[in-house]
């Protein structure tokens, strides 16, 4: 009772209001109940307490002491006590009635977790005690029983779906899958169909839940129906498209498995839904779960709709039409006609859900529904294939095209847009009633939306209030940003709707400039003017987002759509047609506002715009560069959006660079013809366009010119605005880089401009730089030197002597366009700026010295030098110029450290002063991007190399005694630091052994810092890769047989425990639990006695010592052919043997392209595994060896088949042997002919060699013979292609065979054309290309006449000399031969050619050339 007593006070200080209790005795209470948290009770004791306290809260904490307690102690328990706790702890608010809710609620909460735990242990006899109790309560006429059975099931369910971590009481990552399944294979739905029963009752007796109870029981199943129909249930795994599957899992759908299928099949659930929800609508609370379930309901998919339902057509917004019907063929839907095809449930389902939503949203949708409303309707259209909607009936049809809501909030409109767009895609597929419908309610939406955002006449906008109206200046995005989702949708729906689209904006411009140039500054009223802006800038911003935007596929520059609209049109004589633009357009800059009502025939969609938006071009030139009074209409931010559709427009009619083949402009492979049957297709060179180098294009560029500098030198304030002049600068210097060089008044206007005092001034530099770059004639690039760059060099020299006070802010004025010339640094003007810029380099160091003071000054300094160490240093190859940077850097270095170190030296509180240490954070960037140099480029010299190295571990060493726990605190700097020392980890590892035993200390320090997660998670990651690789280049100077530092070694073996610790602790996060394994296993491979590297590689060799049928998978890429096999050691079966080649590709290329080739084995490899393992009838654990070609072939073919090869190795912890393709192809007759036995001599013929060789094992081959020059299949190839030849199955001498063969079987006797070979001496290489010369000089003298038969008879003379026509199957490339290899290096134990699990690399050099031994020498005597 003493105890009891105990309990009870600090439950009653802890519950005490605050005014009553001290905080020293709330302290020890809180601390009282930490420890029984812990499991300081018994089992027992607390069981005992339950009974005889009346406390609330101590029961409440009892109930979790009794549960930590058991789950601690699991195995001290039997199956009967755990049984009696369970139910106990659910009965336990039913015999103690008024419990409060938090206790009831971790009574139940406790008996989950124990049923959990015990489920995979006796899950039968734990599911039916939990089952017959619901089932207890459920029956109850007491509807409290019900809401607890209700609560029960929650909280089981949560608990099943919930990762516990708690490695504590040993429960692992697989035993919360493990119990995860189980639990949805026994219990899940019948807890779902125990809770519908109840609440189905409960309507039928109480339809309106007129009291509080009623309510809560329908929360709680809601609550319960929502958890369960969210459900993440185990996936499936089929052979499916990876990109349907990747899909599937993307989508947050409701995918029960076959055995759920009696709950749907009649439909039924969906009325009971929907009618709970018209009951519950008008109560927030109720319907927000509500529309949860419903949203689920409409994701439905998968075996629960039966097994011709579609199970992989889960492709939300993912590929084209055609993708989404290949998912639906796979679904096994055939393409008869609907009338004649029997409903499937899927097709039921669907129509049955859309039907009675309509039924019951039409009529009203109420504001808290309107979102989960929109995402219901995008559920259906993402998570069901399209031709499900197009088999609906057509009244259904009709009716959810036509269901739509006046009143759509913004944010539901993105999810509705986002249906429309694929329903806009397949109108097509759909009746001509339908498709004409969409096309209706497309214009609609378009109107409606333009509507919203104009004034009238042509919109209902209304107009702001004052409290709505904002002042420009402030620091707010714009338009473009804040409404570029919604815009590029309304951009998107105008394609579809061109005629009408293009009517109305065309319309509107010419009224808006009509009232542009009769606008009276004097007497116009200032909130008209602010309509007149606004409207125009909403016109231009929808504009630009319809005939430009990223997503969209193009006709030279110009969107498909919009492209083959006019084509059709030139083509029937809808539009006029023009050899030359330049009239017209010129005509509307001259002469504006152009009305196109006056033109007199009829302009395609491209060209209305164009003449538009030119007439405002030049009417809003004419108010800036005129001086007219009407410049005050142009605000800021209409000049902005004026500025951006300009360059969307210049880039629309600038004519592609090369000239487009018109077939491949939109007929592509594998679609259907845009144009239809039995037209003739029209040349894209009449599509709009101001051709380059023409007078008006020459006039626009002068333009632009004018209103740039108008703009950067009168506005300089406007910082967004001089921000999107350097972007139209930079996009003409794209489009059209020679004539803006060209143009007089680039340098005239640009050379009167301070750049230094510009907004944008890092990136206007950066595009004049760039165009520099473009421009061949090496004059124009002289002039930008000598009048743009020049300048800024003779202007920095001059403030570097001044001393006034000034000088500071302009200097970093000027590092900044410093900065912007680093930054366009390329391959082929690097040297030239780097030598430009030295004059800047020269004076970095003084600068940091005198002017220490001035933090701007230094940060700007620091950026400049990380731009050109970045870009610049990137692409030095000099040594001379790279060790003169070194130096640089080093000087850097020691500036830093006299001037600005101390600032840091206690530097407390700093985790909001990001800005102040931005200059550290810079310098530590610089010492990154400097280690980087250390590899690139590939020549530089081993001195160089540690020299760069040198480097960031000179800085490194000044920064470790000053990097304090507060200092590491300012999250962008502990980012910089640790990523420092990651690379000097991975880069450079060899150069930090000779450090001195101090900073290596200070080093490691950091790191133990972050791995007790000092800084964050992310700084744990980085901590152990800083660690592995340590590790990793420890046992690598061991595999070399190299000293290995011993202190090094020493102190990151230490790291063991902590890794290990870190490892069970974050067990449930995959990407930390990686990390910490993968590093672990490599400290441990560094360490050769550990017991637990010998414990997984005995277990690995246990497995392959008994185990007598081995699986290897032989994977071959080396040229293009794609093959896989797998082959089994027990009688040396070929299990499978399957290839894939693109013979297709190889016949358009004229031959192999490598690239091609390499591209074919990326698509076909996962497939091609995985028929493999099917036709095998394996799982890839059944793999016990993974063998794949690395040398020689073809490089880029080669990478693909060792990517794959690597990722299956690591992926199922398995060998991996490179296969030499060559030795392959000879080892290959001893799987055919047991009895032949090493050694042997081989004679290996190929496309590129012929080679007789002595073969002593697997890895061991001796050349006796070789080719001089040529080869044979290069000789073969090279004569069918003199003889004219046609390509089969991708080769030339493929075909010359075959017409040999025919050839010889009709004439036996000798052909006509033989050639005498001289006799083969062994110590002699073959000559090919002396074969080849003769049989080309027989072809050249005297096949002038090109008769069929002398080419058969030449091709026979010629197939007669072949020296061997192998069998076909093994002797090409193949899957079988690599697996074959592997299987004999494996069994010879050949470990230096092993890759085991343990030290799998990341990449396999491939090579494509690589002898298949050394020549045996011979003595000719």
């Amino acid at each position: 009772m003493e105890d009891i007593s105990k309990l009870e006070l600090a439950a009653h200080l802890i519950m005490a209001p605050p005014s009553q209790v001290s905080f020293q005795d709330r302290k020890d209470a809180e601390f009282f109940f930490m420890r029984l948290r812990e499991g300081a009770l018994s089992v027992d004791s607390c069981r005992q307490i339950l009974e005889t306290t009346q406390n609330h809260f101590l029961m409440f904490e009892l109930a979790r002491s009794l549960v930590a307690r058991m789950l601690k102690e699991w195995t001290k328990f039997n199956q009967e006590d755990i049984r009696n706790i369970a139910l106990y702890l659910l009965n336990f608010p039913v015999v103690h009635q008024d419990l409060p809710n938090f206790v009831s609620t971790e009574m139940f909460h406790s008996a989950a977790m124990i049923i959990k735990r015990n489920s995979l242990v006796a899950h039968e006899n734990t599911f039916a005690d939990l089952l017959s109790i619901l089932e207890t309560f459920f029956n109850n006429e007491n509807q409290k029983l019900q809401s607890f059975a209700l609560q029960i099931i929650e909280l089981v369910a949560t608990e099943f779906s919930t990762i516990w971590r708690s490695s504590n009481i040993s429960i692992t990552w697989d035993f919360h899958l493990n119990a995860k399944k189980q639990f949805e294979d026994v219990l899940l739905k019948q807890l779902m169909q125990l809770s519908l029963r109840t609440l189905s009752n409960l309507l039928s007796t109480s339809p309106d839940l007129n009291s509080i109870i009623e309510q809560q029981i329908c929360d709680k199943f809601l609550r319960v129906a929502s958890l369960i129909f969210c459900w993440n249930f185990s996936p499936k795994y089929l052979y499916l498209h990876f990109k349907v599957i990747i899909s599937a899992l993307r989508s947050n759908t409701f995918r029960p498995p076959e055995s759920w299928h009696e709950l749907f099949k009649d439909t039924s659930i969906i009325t009971f839904f929907m009618q709970m929800h018209s009951r519950i609508r008008f109560n927030e609370r109720l319907c927000e779960n509500s529309m949860v379930c419903l949203t689920q309901l409409a994701s439905l998919i998968g075996d629960a709709l039966g097994p011709s339902g579609p199970i992989a057509v889960v492709m939300p917004l993912v590929g084209n039409l055609g993708e989404r019907r290949l998912a639906t063929v796979m679904g096994g839907i055939s393409d008869e006609p609907v009338s004649s095809r029997k409903p499937i449930l899927h097709d039921l389902y669907v129509q049955t859900f859309v039907s009675q939503m309509i039924d019951l949203f039409s009529d009203m949708v109420l504001d808290h529904e309107m979102v989960s409303l929109s995402l219901v309707i995008y559920k259906l259209f993402t998570c069901h294939p399209i031709l499900i909607f197009e088999r609906f009936p057509d009244e259904l049809l009709h009716r959810f095209v036509d269901f739509k809501n006046d009143q759509t909030y913004s944010s539901a409109l993105g999810n509705l847009f986002q249906v429309w767009r694929p329903l806009l895609r397949s109108a097509h597929i759909f009746n001509e009633n339908i498709s004409v419908l969409i096309e209706s309610h497309n214009v609609a939406i378009i109107e409606t939306f333009i509507k919203s955002v104009l004034s009238p006449p042509f919109g209902n906008r209304e107009k702001p209030t004052s409290g709505e109206i904002y002042d420009e200046n402030e620091d707010e995005e714009d338009d473009r940003i804040l409404f570029m989702d919604i815009l590029c949708d309304i951009g998107f729906f105008c394609l579809y709707s061109i005629d009408y689209f293009v009517d109305f904006v065309t319309r509107a411009i010419v009224q808006r400039l009509v009232e542009l140039t009769s606008l009276n500054l004097q007497t116009v009223d200032s909130k008209q003017l602010e309509i007149w802006q606004e409207d125009f800038h909403w016109i231009l911003l929808i504009i630009g987002h319809f005939i430009r935007h990223n997503s969209y596929s193009y006709i030279g520059n110009i969107p498909e759509e919009l492209a083959l609209k006019c084509l059709k049109g030139y083509q029937s004589g809808e539009f006029t047609k023009f050899d030359d633009f330049s009239p017209l357009f010129q005509n509307c800059i001259d002469n504006p506002p152009f009305n196109p009502a006056n033109y007199p025939g009829r302009l395609d969609p491209v060209t209305l715009i164009s003449t538009q938006i030119l007439s405002w071009f030049s009417l809003e030139h004419q108010m800036l560069i005129k001086l007219d009074p009407n410049a005050s209409l142009l605000s800021p931010t209409l000049c902005q959006t004026s500025l951006w559709q300009f360059s969307l427009l210049m880039i629309v009619l600038t004519p592609p660079s090369s000239p487009l083949e018109e077939d491949s402009s939109f007929a592509k492979e594998g679609e259907e013809d845009n144009w239809g049957e039995d037209q003739s297709r029209i040349s894209v060179k009449y599509l709009p366009s101001i051709p380059p180098k023409s007078a008006l294009s020459a006039q626009i560029i002068q333009m632009s010119l004018e209103k740039m500098f108008t703009i950067l030198t009168k506005m300089p304030g406007e910082k967004k605005l001089c921000s999107d002049v350097i972007k139209l600068l930079i996009s003409l210097a794209e489009y059209r880089p020679l004539e803006l060089a060209e143009n007089e008044n680039l340098y005239s206007l640009f050379s009167g401009i301070d750049f230094s005092n510009l907004p944008a001034r890092r990136q206007f530099v950066k595009a004049i730089v760039l165009m520099g770059g473009m421009l061949e004639l090496p004059i124009l690039r002289q002039r930008i030197h000598e009048t743009i760059l020049q300048p800024l060099i003779q202007r920095f020299l001059a403030l570097c002597e001044a001393r006034d006070s000034i000088v500071n802010s302009r200097l970093t004025d000027l590092f900044e366009c410093f900065t912007g010339i680093a930054d366009a640094g390329q391959a082929d003007t690097a040297r030239t700026l780097f030598k430009f810029l030295q004059p800047v380099y020269e004076r970095c160091i003084p600068l940091i010295r005198n002017c220490s003071q001035s933090q701007p000054l230094i940060v700007s300094i620091l950026a400049f030098l990380k731009s050109n160490t970045d870009v610049l240093f990137f692409y030095v190859e000099s040594k001379e110029d790279i060790q003169s940077y070194h130096n640089l850097l080093i000087g850097v270095i020691n500036a830093y450290k006299d001037t600005q170190l101390q600032r840091f030296a206690s530097f407390e509180n700093a985790t909001d002063d990001e800005q102040q240490t931005q200059d550290l954070t810079t310098f530590i960037e610089i010492l990154c991007l400097a280690i980087t140099k250390t590899y690139l480029p590939l020549d530089l010299s081993e001195a160089s190399a540690i020299d760069s190295a040198k480097v960031s571990l000179h800085g490194l060493e000044i920064l470790l005694p000053m990097m304090s726990e507060d200092l590491l605190k300012i999250p962008l700097l502990c980012t910089s630091f640790f990523r420092l020392l990651i690379f000097i980890s991975d880069i450079a590892p060899e150069a930090i052994v000779q450090v001195s035993e101090q900073m290596l200390n200070g080093f490691l320090g950091c790191v133990q810092s972050a791995l007790d997660n000092t800084f964050g998670i992310e700084r744990v990651r980085s901590a152990l890769e800083i660690v592995n690789n340590f590790a990793s280049h420890c046992v690598l100077q061991i595999q070399k047989g190299q000293q290995v530092s011993p202190l090094l070694a020493e102190n990151i073996l230490k790291f063991i425990p902590k890794i290990f610790e870190l490892a069970m602790q974050f067990s449930c996060e995959l990407e930390i639990f990686n990390e910490a394994t993968s590093t672990l296993f490599t400290l441990i491979g560094l360490n050769q006695n550990f017991i637990l590297k010998r414990l997984i590689l005995k277990s690995l060799h246990f497995r392959f010592k008994f185990k007598q049928n081995l699986h290897i998978l032989g994977i071959e890429s080396s040229c293009d052919d794609a093959a896989v096999s797998i082959i089994c050691q027990e009688k040396r079966r070929i299990l499978c043997d399957i290839r894939s080649s693109d013979f297709k590709t190889n016949s358009r290329m004229g031959g192999i392209s490598p690239h091609s080739s390499a591209r074919h084995h990326r698509e076909a490899f996962p497939r091609l595994i995985r028929d493999a393992l099917a036709e095998c009838k394996l799982r890839a654990y059944d793999v016990d060896v993974v063998a794949v070609t690395y040398r020689p072939g073809l490089v880029n073919c080669l990478k693909v088949g060792i990517e794959h090869a690597i990722c299956f190795a690591r992926n199922y912890y398995r060998p991996l042997i490179p296969i030499h393709h060559m030795r392959a192809h000879a080892l290959i007759a001893r799987l055919l002919f047991s009895e032949l036995n090493y050694p042997f001599i081989s004679l290996l013929i190929s496309g590129g060699h012929c080679i007789l060789c002595i073969v002593y094992s697997p890895v061991d081959f001796k050349i006796l013979l070789d080719t001089k020059s040529g080869s044979p299949g290069e000789c073969l190839d090279k004569l069918a292609r003199e003889l004219g030849l046609q390509q089969l199955n991708g080769h030339f001498g493929v075909a010359l065979e075959q017409i040999a063969k025919s050839y010889i079987k009709g004439n036996l006797d000798k052909p006509h054309y033989t050639l005498t070979l001289p006799k083969a001496d062994i110590s002699q290489d073959l000559d090919f290309d002396s074969i080849k010369g003769r049989y080309l000089r027989i072809i050249r003298d005297k096949l002038k006449n090109n008769k069929n038969d002398e080419i058969a008879d030449l091709c026979a003379a010629i197939q007669v000399k072949k020296f061997l026509v192998p069998p076909p199957h093994f002797c090409t490339d193949n899957g079988v031969m690599i697996a074959w290899a592997g299987l004999e290096i494996f069994n010879r134990k050949e470990n230096d050619k092993i890759y085991w699990p343990n030290e799998l690399p990341d990449f396999i050099l491939a090579s494509h050339k690589s002898p298949i031994g050394p020549r045996i020498e011979l003595n000719k005597k």
